[in-house]
């Protein structure tokens, strides 16, 4: 994936959200981000560390609730690479395995991460999902993307490669995210 040869203008209108130091003029943009999850933050985070302009539109404002997520050993080194591992270590409860339940027969059967295949560490965690999103969130902030709370993606057209998002303010570039529930070329997200 090669950095956009063509810039075009970005105004984000807040509506009462809530966005990084310098907001307020408008930018420019490599990369606009729909939604701040983990997924979002993470690539918004190393992306930014590599000097792309990075904007991350998130509709909601952290925290915000989810149900808890359970992490896994090979998730473990992305956390390190992006520098939060160990503020996950300190919202997080260890845990050496996973307990899994047969939908044929309803027995139990406990897995050690310690016996996985491959190189993996013995333990992951178990975090508040809320808390966890929030880390990643904050990170992407301090690597230098610019991140928007409160602003909802209702529209995208054209998003092949570069195309437009349409908010409140009218017509941004952006690259879309394109997992399922994410906002697709000419549709309405909910």
């Amino acid at each position: 994936m090669g950095k956009a040869d063509e810039h075009r203008p970005m105004n984000i209108d807040d509506s009462g959200g809530t966005v990084t130091p310098g907001y307020g003029e408008p930018s420019r943009c490599d990369v606009a981000v729909i939604g701040g999850g983990p997924a979002g933050s993470t690539v918004s985070a190393l992306l930014a560390e590599k000097g792309w302009h990075v904007e991350v539109l998130e509709k909601d404002h952290h925290p915000r609730f989810h149900i808890g997520e359970s992490l896994l050993p090979h998730s473990m080194p992305m956390l390190e690479r992006l520098g939060v591992l160990d503020a996950v270590e300190g919202i997080g409860i260890r845990k050496y395995g996973a307990e899994l339940l047969s939908p044929e027969d309803g027995r139990t059967r406990t897995v050690y991460f310690a016996n996985a295949v491959g190189e993996s560490r013995p333990y992951a965690y178990q975090v508040k999902r809320a808390e966890f999103d929030e880390i990643l969130f904050r990170n992407a902030a301090a690597k230098g993307a610019r991140v928007h709370e409160r602003v909802r993606v209702k529209r995208t057209s054209g998003c092949a490669s570069n195309g437009w998002i349409s908010g409140r303010a009218g017509p941004r570039w952006c690259m879309p995210r394109t997992a399922p529930g994410g906002p697709r070329s000419g549709r309405h997200a909910s």
